[in-house]
């Protein structure tokens, strides 16, 4: 393959899975009879292209490939595996060139051109890149996003298989499903630029049944039993002849759904339901592809999992050990975050599930998914909520509800300034739906003994969602608790900088504030690629200490510099009844707009800053719009505050340093011994910077290294650049 090509594949993948932590799913059918399944984490897309490109590679060659349109969370092709959408897809087919051609231009005039269309030898694959993932964290979003690619293929004439695990042609391959033609899968347009938000689509929509895919099917034969079963069930035989006269719906996937709920009893697997319907006189046959039969199966398998339970309800049980019947005996497991989790409450001793059905809580102490039954850990760290939670009405005036944990806050801490109180309120808004960001900032509490730190850390406990506090906390804990069970985090008295630095837990700290940014662990139980595990620490979480924090871990904060107290009634005794009916309030608050999207706002402010502050402005225009002025202006005080601390770092003072040294020498070139004695001069023997470590720092900066005429190597003086940092440090440029 030329170069431009394989460039133009790299280029296809880097837009539809640069940036995710997921796996990559190739998929190959070789032959109309072997189906192969390989997997590539998204960083490792250089390599698979190199595989897909190469003819030497035998497993890619003279097949067709297929690609996961979604990346997979895990190392499995269901639609449960899928943790996130990127992208928006149409598969459409075309008989022939002409019509390829009038779709191509329908396509091409559609009001929200498609980001990249793909010729896939028999028709087009068309994508609606993201402006960003869309995190599928509920059966609600499931839906949503299967709704939008449904109304896209209904709008344009496409496939109607809208399932998430979709896979679709692989670009720079070839399309062999018929050997003797093979017809290339080639780009025809890639503006990768050209992105949307998923709320672009809310208008073509479509409602989608909520069947989640948990199917697979290869290609197998059908089975002997099949044909005496047809001969003895009439009703099946004409289904499958296509002479039912009983039912409106006879259209070939009609006759295809019908077929498929007939054969539910017989225990008839996956594939030997698939291969029934594609050898079926009155179905699709041969042209049902796989997505369309996983997904009638699916449909199918729901239908009679209904017809079971209602079964089951109507008659009343007994034991009968005269019945020779196997019984099944459903698996247990401990898992907390359950799908549509709202909150965890104490009932008769027990650890149970809040939930929420048609706008009404109820609690349950098991959920069942799959003939897997679950219930939550029972001695996690955290407040729990009553039984009293259901007597709680669902509307509130949230704005009434921000000013009460405000009060709440002031009564038992002592900020330093006003507008810190409503930072953390929002904050702690915030937890309530962690689930709706991408990023979230850390709290950072710092100053000497007895100024409110630990206190702080006291009120969060209080009322962050599921929130647990730590002293010095080890790095499994951190990592296998934020995978696991998402709580809000507080640690307490710990230190990361320095000799005695935990370094490996503030390098968890430094990724817990973007989703995405996993922790790789090697796990010596498992073998080969398994052993490498990779865990999902994202989470709210405030540090409070008397020691100081790494600059980068600094930078993902919002800082609070602690003063002893003034008012003596903080220090009283936290109104635990106080709490509790907070805690209750938000957790409504969370189950009112847990299935919504957050509105969306402009810039609060700049790069990390804006990116931080971001979540509490979308949490504060939800629920009390009218303080945006006042927000603003906090965030302002933060800007200013990061900004004079920046002016006093290290690299302002190199800064300073060389344009000193520009004045007096009047050189645009300068030896790194120079800044090094002039930034010694005074500081102590102990603290002195090697002249290799001010190198590294003069570099950081952006400066070019080069070797002088004396052979001796230094830096070439920008005076553009130079400005640019003396403005970026606030270092007043003009005297010098």
């Amino acid at each position: 393959m030329a170069k431009k090509d394989r460039r133009q594949v790299k280029e296809f993948f880097q837009a539809l899975f640069e940036g995710t932590t997921g796996h990559i799913e190739i998929r190959t059918i070789r032959d109309a009879k072997e189906v192969k399944q390989y997997f590539y984490h998204a960083t490792e897309i250089d390599r698979l292209v190199t595989l897909i490109t190469d003819d030497k590679q035998s497993h890619f060659k003279d097949t067709n490939v297929y690609f996961g349109v979604c990346p997979r969370k895990e190392k499995q092709g269901k639609e449960k595996d899928v943790g996130e959408v990127k992208c928006l897809w149409v598969d459409i087919d075309c008989k022939t060139r002409e019509e390829r051609k009038q779709m191509l231009k329908k396509v091409k005039e559609f009001k929200l051109s498609p980001s990249i269309i793909v010729s896939s030898g028999h028709g087009l694959h068309c994508y609606w890149l993201l402006n960003r993932p869309y995190p599928i964290n509920s059966d609600k979003d499931k839906l949503n996003a299967k709704g939008c690619v449904k109304g896209l293929a209904l709008v344009l004439g496409g496939d109607s298989v809208f399932d998430l695990s979709r896979v679709l042609r692989v670009p720079g391959t070839k399309n062999v499903k018929d050997p003797d033609n093979p017809l290339p899968v080639e780009i025809l347009e890639f503006s990768p630029i050209r992105r949307y938000k998923l709320d672009d689509f809310r208008e073509f929509k479509a409602e989608v049944d909520n069947v989640t895919t948990n199917v697979d099917i290869t290609l197998d034969k059908i089975p002997d039993k099949f044909w005496r079963i047809l001969e003895e069930n009439k009703k099946l035989k004409a289904t499958w002849k296509g002479k039912r006269n009983d039912f409106k719906d006879t259209s070939r996937s009609g006759y295809d759904m019908s077929l498929a709920n007939l054969l539910m009893p017989y225990n008839f697997s996956d594939s030997e339901i698939a291969a029934i319907l594609r050898t079926s006189e009155s179905g699709k046959g041969e042209d049902a592809k796989r997505q369309y039969l996983m997904l009638t199966i699916a449909k199918a398998r729901k239908q009679w999992e209904k017809i079971k339970n209602k079964s089951t309800k109507s008659t009343k049980t007994r034991e009968d050990s005269s019945e020779n019947k196997p019984k099944t005996k459903s698996k247990e497991v401990t898992w907390t975050l359950i799908p549509g989790l709202i909150h965890l409450v104490t009932e008769d001793n027990t650890v149970k599930y809040l939930l929420k059905e048609e706008n009404r809580l109820h609690i349950e102490e098991r959920f069942v998914l799959n003939d897997v039954v679950s219930r939550p850990k029972q001695d996690l760290p955290i407040k729990v909520l009553g039984p009293d939670i259901l007597g709680e009405p669902m509307d509130m005036d949230w704005s009434e509800l921000l000013d009460e944990v405000i009060s709440f806050t002031k009564n038992y801490l002592e900020m330093p300034y006003e507008s810190d109180y409503l930072i953390l309120a929002l904050w702690i808004f915030h937890t309530y739906l962690i689930e709706k960001s991408n990023t979230t900032p850390l709290l950072y509490f710092y100053g000497v003994k007895e100024t409110g730190k630990s206190r702080a850390g006291e009120i969060l406990a209080e009322l962050a969602f599921m929130c647990e506090r730590l002293t010095s906390p080890t790095e499994a804990t951190m990592f296998r608790g934020a995978d696991y069970f998402k709580t809000s985090l507080i640690i307490d008295e710990i230190e990361l900088w320095g000799p005695k630095g935990n370094q490996e837990v503030a390098r968890l700290i430094k990724s817990r504030y973007k989703r995405g940014l996993k922790v790789p662990r090697v796990n010596l139980n498992k073998k080969g690629e398994n052993q490498i595990e990779y865990f999902d620490v994202f989470g709210s979480l405030a540090i409070c200490t008397t020691e100081s924090i790494p600059d980068t871990i600094e930078s993902r904060c919002i800082t609070f510099l602690m003063q002893k107290n003034a008012r003596v009634q903080v220090e009283e005794l936290i109104d635990e009844e106080w709490a509790k009916k907070l805690r209750r309030r938000l957790t409504i608050f969370r189950a009112n707009y847990l299935d919504k999207d957050l509105p969306t706002t402009e810039q609060v402010a700049r790069r990390r800053l804006n990116e931080i502050m971001m979540p509490l402005y979308q949490i504060l225009m939800l629920i009390a719009p009218k303080r945006k002025d006042e927000f603003k202006a906090a965030v302002g005080e933060i800007k200013k505050t990061k900004e004079e601390e920046e002016g006093l770092s290290l690299e302002a003072e190199i800064v300073e340093r060389i344009l000193e040294y520009k004045q007096e020498i009047k050189e645009n070139v300068f030896l790194t011994t120079e800044i090094a004695k002039r930034l010694n001069t005074e500081r102590s023997e102990r603290e002195k910077l090697s002249n290799k470590f001010v190198s590294f720092r003069i570099k950081r900066l952006g400066f070019q290294k080069i070797r002088l005429g004396s052979g001796k190597r230094g830096f070439r003086i920008k005076p553009g650049l130079l400005k640019k940092l003396a403005l970026q440090f606030s270092i007043d440029f003009d005297i010098y």
